[in-house]
Protein backbone atom coordinates (compact mmCIF):
# COMPACT_ATOMS: atom_id res chain seq x y z
CA UNK A 1 0.00 0.00 0.00
CA UNK A 2 1.09 3.24 -1.00
CA UNK A 3 1.27 6.33 2.21
CA UNK A 4 2.94 9.57 3.25
CA UNK A 5 4.41 10.47 6.35
CA UNK A 6 4.12 13.87 8.48
CA UNK A 7 6.17 14.26 11.12
CA UNK A 8 6.32 17.11 13.61
CA UNK A 9 9.78 17.50 15.49
CA UNK A 10 10.44 19.02 18.78
CA UNK A 11 12.77 19.86 21.43
CA UNK A 12 11.38 17.14 23.55
CA UNK A 13 9.35 15.01 20.97
CA UNK A 14 8.84 13.52 18.04
CA UNK A 15 5.15 12.45 16.23
CA UNK A 16 4.65 10.55 13.05
CA UNK A 17 1.39 10.21 11.14
CA UNK A 18 1.21 8.16 8.03
CA UNK A 19 -1.43 8.39 6.07
CA UNK A 20 -2.89 6.85 2.68
CA UNK A 21 -3.50 8.42 -0.32
CA UNK A 22 -6.77 9.65 0.58
CA UNK A 23 -5.35 10.70 4.22
CA UNK A 24 -7.05 7.98 6.30
CA UNK A 25 -4.47 7.55 9.25
CA UNK A 26 -2.77 4.57 9.12
CA UNK A 27 -0.34 4.73 11.65
CA UNK A 28 0.62 6.53 14.62
CA UNK A 29 4.71 6.54 16.31
CA UNK A 30 5.93 8.95 18.83
CA UNK A 31 9.77 9.19 19.65
CA UNK A 32 11.95 11.43 21.57
CA UNK A 33 13.70 14.90 20.74
CA UNK A 34 14.32 15.48 16.96
CA UNK A 35 15.91 19.14 17.33
CA UNK A 36 19.21 18.31 15.81
CA UNK A 37 20.87 21.59 17.92
CA UNK A 38 19.67 19.18 20.61
CA UNK A 39 20.61 15.80 19.95
CA UNK A 40 22.74 16.28 17.15
CA UNK A 41 22.37 14.86 13.33
CA UNK A 42 23.38 11.41 13.72
CA UNK A 43 21.02 10.62 16.64
CA UNK A 44 18.40 12.78 14.43
CA UNK A 45 19.32 10.37 11.57
CA UNK A 46 18.98 7.03 13.67
CA UNK A 47 15.98 8.73 15.44
CA UNK A 48 14.40 8.55 11.62
CA UNK A 49 15.66 5.28 11.01
CA UNK A 50 13.90 3.61 13.76
CA UNK A 51 10.84 5.61 13.55
CA UNK A 52 10.49 4.09 9.33
CA UNK A 53 11.71 0.79 11.14
CA UNK A 54 8.15 0.89 13.34
CA UNK A 55 5.96 2.10 10.89
CA UNK A 56 7.28 -1.21 8.94
CA UNK A 57 6.45 -3.64 11.83
CA UNK A 58 2.84 -2.01 11.50
CA UNK A 59 2.91 -3.64 8.02
CA UNK A 60 4.11 -0.13 6.14
CA UNK A 61 6.94 -1.14 4.16
CA UNK A 62 9.50 1.42 3.59
CA UNK A 63 9.56 0.66 -0.45
CA UNK A 64 5.87 2.14 -0.18
CA UNK A 65 6.78 5.00 1.60
CA UNK A 66 6.15 7.84 -1.28
CA UNK A 67 6.20 11.37 0.74
CA UNK A 68 7.74 12.91 3.71
CA UNK A 69 6.55 15.84 4.84
CA UNK A 70 8.97 16.92 8.05
CA UNK A 71 8.19 20.15 10.05
CA UNK A 72 10.92 20.27 12.36
CA UNK A 73 11.87 22.84 15.56
CA UNK A 74 15.71 23.96 14.60
CA UNK A 75 15.12 24.32 11.17
CA UNK A 76 15.64 27.77 10.56
CA UNK A 77 18.34 28.49 8.16
CA UNK A 78 19.63 27.19 4.94
CA UNK A 79 22.72 25.28 6.35
CA UNK A 80 20.45 24.02 9.01
CA UNK A 81 18.03 22.08 5.75
CA UNK A 82 21.41 21.32 4.51
CA UNK A 83 22.34 19.48 7.61
CA UNK A 84 19.03 17.15 7.80
CA UNK A 85 18.96 16.60 4.04
CA UNK A 86 22.36 14.88 4.04
CA UNK A 87 20.91 12.67 6.83
CA UNK A 88 18.05 11.76 4.81
CA UNK A 89 19.80 11.25 1.84
CA UNK A 90 21.45 8.90 3.12
CA UNK A 91 18.46 7.32 4.48
CA UNK A 92 17.48 6.59 1.30
CA UNK A 93 14.93 8.76 0.96
CA UNK A 94 16.38 11.47 -1.33
CA UNK A 95 13.67 13.19 -3.38
CA UNK A 96 11.09 12.00 -1.58
CA UNK A 97 10.48 14.11 1.75
CA UNK A 98 10.24 18.53 1.83
CA UNK A 99 11.82 20.52 4.79
CA UNK A 100 10.34 23.31 7.10
CA UNK A 101 9.83 24.65 10.39
CA UNK A 102 7.22 23.42 12.83
CA UNK A 103 5.50 26.56 12.91
CA UNK A 104 4.47 25.76 9.30
CA UNK A 105 3.09 22.67 10.10
CA UNK A 106 0.72 24.50 12.47
CA UNK A 107 -0.26 26.77 10.66
CA UNK A 108 -1.34 24.13 7.94
CA UNK A 109 -2.68 22.41 10.40
CA UNK A 110 -4.93 25.56 12.26
CA UNK A 111 -6.15 27.03 9.05
CA UNK A 112 -5.86 24.13 6.36
CA UNK A 113 -3.38 25.93 4.22
CA UNK A 114 -0.41 27.68 3.71
CA UNK A 115 -1.97 30.97 4.47
CA UNK A 116 -2.20 32.76 7.68
CA UNK A 117 -0.24 33.38 11.06
CA UNK A 118 0.38 31.11 13.51
CA UNK A 119 1.93 32.15 17.09
CA UNK A 120 3.02 29.17 18.81
CA UNK A 121 3.98 28.84 22.87
CA UNK A 122 5.14 26.37 25.23
CA UNK A 123 8.75 25.91 26.33
CA UNK A 124 9.68 28.39 23.64
CA UNK A 125 7.45 30.82 21.66
CA UNK A 126 7.19 32.20 17.66
CA UNK A 127 5.04 33.87 15.62
CA UNK A 128 4.88 32.82 11.84
CA UNK A 129 2.72 33.76 8.78
CA UNK A 130 2.62 33.60 5.30
CA UNK A 131 0.31 36.10 3.48
CA UNK A 132 -2.27 35.75 0.13
CA UNK A 133 1.18 36.54 -1.93
CA UNK A 134 3.10 33.70 -0.63
CA UNK A 135 5.48 36.06 1.37
CA UNK A 136 6.70 34.52 4.65
CA UNK A 137 7.40 36.48 8.22
CA UNK A 138 8.21 35.36 11.42
CA UNK A 139 8.88 37.15 14.77
CA UNK A 140 10.78 35.08 17.73
CA UNK A 141 11.54 31.81 18.16
CA UNK A 142 15.34 32.50 18.06
CA UNK A 143 16.06 30.82 21.55
CA UNK A 144 15.74 30.94 25.32
CA UNK A 145 19.02 33.58 25.22
CA UNK A 146 18.00 36.31 22.86
CA UNK A 147 14.21 35.57 22.33
CA UNK A 148 11.17 33.02 23.29
CA UNK A 149 9.27 35.94 24.49
CA UNK A 150 5.97 35.14 25.86
CA UNK A 151 6.64 31.16 26.37
CA UNK A 152 6.94 28.70 29.31
CA UNK A 153 10.77 29.47 29.39
CA UNK A 154 9.99 33.10 29.86
CA UNK A 155 7.30 33.11 32.42
CA UNK A 156 9.71 30.81 34.79
CA UNK A 157 12.40 33.20 34.00
CA UNK A 158 10.05 36.04 35.35
CA UNK A 159 9.18 33.97 38.12
CA UNK A 160 12.60 33.79 39.49
CA UNK A 161 13.58 37.31 38.33
CA UNK A 162 10.80 38.89 40.33
CA UNK A 163 10.80 36.31 43.26
CA UNK A 164 14.59 36.78 44.04
CA UNK A 165 14.03 40.83 43.18
CA UNK A 166 11.21 40.69 45.77
CA UNK A 167 13.97 38.71 48.76
CA UNK A 168 15.82 41.88 48.26
CA UNK A 169 13.59 44.33 48.48
CA UNK A 170 13.37 45.36 45.37
CA UNK A 171 10.09 44.24 44.11
CA UNK A 172 6.18 43.86 46.01
CA UNK A 173 5.78 40.98 48.59
CA UNK A 174 5.42 37.27 46.40
CA UNK A 175 4.58 34.02 47.62
CA UNK A 176 6.66 33.12 44.09
CA UNK A 177 10.39 31.87 45.80
CA UNK A 178 8.80 29.74 48.42
CA UNK A 179 6.63 28.19 46.15
CA UNK A 180 9.83 27.85 43.70
CA UNK A 181 11.84 26.26 46.82
CA UNK A 182 8.88 23.82 47.61
CA UNK A 183 8.37 22.65 43.94
CA UNK A 184 12.23 21.78 43.20
CA UNK A 185 12.25 20.20 46.92
CA UNK A 186 15.16 22.25 47.92
CA UNK A 187 15.84 24.09 51.11
CA UNK A 188 16.98 27.64 50.77
CA UNK A 189 18.21 30.23 48.76
CA UNK A 190 21.33 29.80 48.20
CA UNK A 191 20.70 25.85 46.87
CA UNK A 192 18.57 27.80 44.41
CA UNK A 193 21.15 29.88 42.74
CA UNK A 194 23.28 26.26 42.46
CA UNK A 195 20.34 25.00 40.80
CA UNK A 196 19.73 28.07 38.20
CA UNK A 197 23.58 27.30 37.46
CA UNK A 198 24.17 24.31 37.36
CA UNK A 199 25.51 23.04 34.00
CA UNK A 200 23.25 20.09 34.28
CA UNK A 201 19.85 22.19 34.66
CA UNK A 202 17.75 22.56 31.09
CA UNK A 203 15.79 25.00 29.72
CA UNK A 204 12.84 22.72 30.32
CA UNK A 205 13.77 22.29 34.06
CA UNK A 206 13.10 26.15 34.06
CA UNK A 207 10.16 26.31 31.97
CA UNK A 208 8.27 23.76 34.38
CA UNK A 209 8.26 26.35 37.02
CA UNK A 210 5.20 27.70 34.90
CA UNK A 211 2.90 25.68 37.44
CA UNK A 212 4.13 27.28 40.43
CA UNK A 213 3.08 30.73 38.91
CA UNK A 214 -0.52 29.29 37.27
CA UNK A 215 -1.17 28.03 40.76
CA UNK A 216 0.12 31.28 42.23
CA UNK A 217 -1.94 33.53 40.38
CA UNK A 218 -5.10 31.48 41.39
CA UNK A 219 -4.56 32.10 44.37
CA UNK A 220 -4.12 35.76 44.09
CA UNK A 221 -0.42 36.37 44.23
CA UNK A 222 -0.38 40.04 42.57
CA UNK A 223 3.64 39.54 40.95
CA UNK A 224 1.99 36.43 39.29
CA UNK A 225 -0.78 37.79 37.73
CA UNK A 226 1.59 40.43 36.48
CA UNK A 227 3.99 37.72 35.43
CA UNK A 228 0.89 36.19 33.15
CA UNK A 229 -0.74 39.41 31.56
CA UNK A 230 2.99 40.22 30.37
CA UNK A 231 3.38 36.99 28.78
CA UNK A 232 0.35 37.57 26.83
CA UNK A 233 1.13 40.76 26.09
CA UNK A 234 4.84 39.59 24.61
CA UNK A 235 2.73 37.14 22.88
CA UNK A 236 0.20 40.08 21.21
CA UNK A 237 3.61 41.66 20.36
CA UNK A 238 4.99 38.85 17.94
CA UNK A 239 1.82 38.79 16.06
CA UNK A 240 1.34 42.62 16.00
CA UNK A 241 4.61 42.42 14.29
CA UNK A 242 3.48 40.06 11.80
CA UNK A 243 0.42 41.78 11.06
CA UNK A 244 2.00 45.19 10.86
CA UNK A 245 4.77 43.38 8.16
CA UNK A 246 3.00 41.09 6.11
CA UNK A 247 -0.74 42.02 6.61
CA UNK A 248 -1.15 45.45 6.26
CA UNK A 249 -3.46 45.46 3.78
CA UNK A 250 -5.28 42.39 3.79
CA UNK A 251 -9.11 42.74 4.04
CA UNK A 252 -9.23 39.01 6.24
CA UNK A 253 -6.77 37.98 8.74
CA UNK A 254 -6.71 34.27 9.98
CA UNK A 255 -4.71 34.02 13.52
CA UNK A 256 -3.96 30.24 14.85
CA UNK A 257 -2.81 29.61 18.40
CA UNK A 258 -0.98 26.70 19.12
CA UNK A 259 1.11 25.60 22.48
CA UNK A 260 0.64 24.85 26.10
CA UNK A 261 0.87 27.99 27.14
CA UNK A 262 -1.76 29.21 25.48
CA UNK A 263 -3.75 25.61 25.41
CA UNK A 264 -3.47 25.19 29.01
CA UNK A 265 -3.15 28.66 30.81
CA UNK A 266 -6.77 30.63 30.31
CA UNK A 267 -5.59 33.32 31.93
CA UNK A 268 -2.81 34.21 28.82
CA UNK A 269 -5.02 32.57 25.74
CA UNK A 270 -8.26 35.05 27.10
CA UNK A 271 -6.38 37.82 27.04
CA UNK A 272 -4.67 37.29 23.32
CA UNK A 273 -7.35 36.95 21.95
CA UNK A 274 -9.90 39.98 23.51
CA UNK A 275 -6.53 42.35 22.68
CA UNK A 276 -6.38 40.92 18.82
CA UNK A 277 -10.10 39.92 17.97
CA UNK A 278 -10.92 43.55 16.30
CA UNK A 279 -7.89 42.79 14.28
CA UNK A 280 -8.10 38.85 13.02
CA UNK A 281 -10.42 36.26 13.40
CA UNK A 282 -8.19 34.20 15.80
CA UNK A 283 -9.06 31.02 17.67
CA UNK A 284 -7.19 28.39 19.51
CA UNK A 285 -6.63 25.26 17.71
CA UNK A 286 -7.07 21.96 19.39
CA UNK A 287 -5.69 20.42 15.99
CA UNK A 288 -2.28 18.13 16.25
CA UNK A 289 0.62 20.11 14.17
CA UNK A 290 1.16 16.66 12.68
CA UNK A 291 -1.76 16.55 10.60
CA UNK A 292 -0.57 19.70 8.91
CA UNK A 293 2.67 18.05 7.95
CA UNK A 294 0.28 14.81 6.60
CA UNK A 295 -1.82 17.53 4.45
CA UNK A 296 1.98 18.89 3.53
CA UNK A 297 2.85 15.46 2.04
CA UNK A 298 -0.63 14.70 0.28
CA UNK A 299 -0.75 17.96 -1.70
CA UNK A 300 3.14 17.26 -3.18
CA UNK A 301 2.12 13.90 -3.59
CA UNK A 302 -0.41 15.15 -5.40
CA UNK A 303 1.16 17.73 -7.18
CA UNK A 304 3.75 15.65 -8.04
CA UNK A 305 2.37 11.97 -8.91
CA UNK A 306 4.66 8.76 -7.96
CA UNK A 307 7.77 10.64 -6.44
Amino acid sequence: MEWVLGIDGGGSKTRGWAADRNGIILAKVERGASNHHVIGIVKFRQLISDMLDEFAATGLERSDLRFISLGLAGVDRQQDKVSIGMSLDDLGLKGHYSLCNDSEIALVAGIGKLEGIVAISGTGSIAYGVNAQGECFRAGGWGHVVSDEGSGYYIARQALVRSIKAAEGMEQPTMLLADILTFLQIASFDDLITFIYHPQTTKNQVAVLTEVVVSAAANGDVVAIAILKDTADQIIALIEAIITRGFATATEIKVVLFGSILQKIPQVRERVIAKLQDKADIRCSEAEPVSGAVILALQALNKFGKV
